[in-house]
């Protein structure tokens, strides 16, 4: 039975079953694999955070207060906040 989290629905395996062959599979998870290695090498000095737009999944679910608190603590720790903007 599907399960709803966070307004979203999660399912086993078993109830979504397996949509790629092997050889798609394979080749998600290389290319997965080159944008790792794309994003590992780049310079600590160089690295930037995306803005806290692209994360907020949890608005409005019963994990908002949560969610706050955590991007609150990140803020005053200055992590992947944009420091001139």
């Amino acid at each position: 039975m599907p399960e709803r989290i966070a307004g979203k629905i999660f399912k086993t395996p078993e109830e979504v079953g397996q949509p790629f062959t092997p050889e798609q599979l394979a080749d998600i998870q290389r290319q997965f694999d080159e944008f790792n290695a794309l994003r590992d090498a780049v310079p600590e000095s160089e690295q930037i955070h995306l803005p806290e737009r692209f994360g907020d999944d949890l608005i409005g679910t019963e994990y908002e207060d949560q969610y706050r608190a955590q991007v609150e603590g990140r803020k005053a720790r200055g992590e992947f906040w944009d420091q001139q903007g």
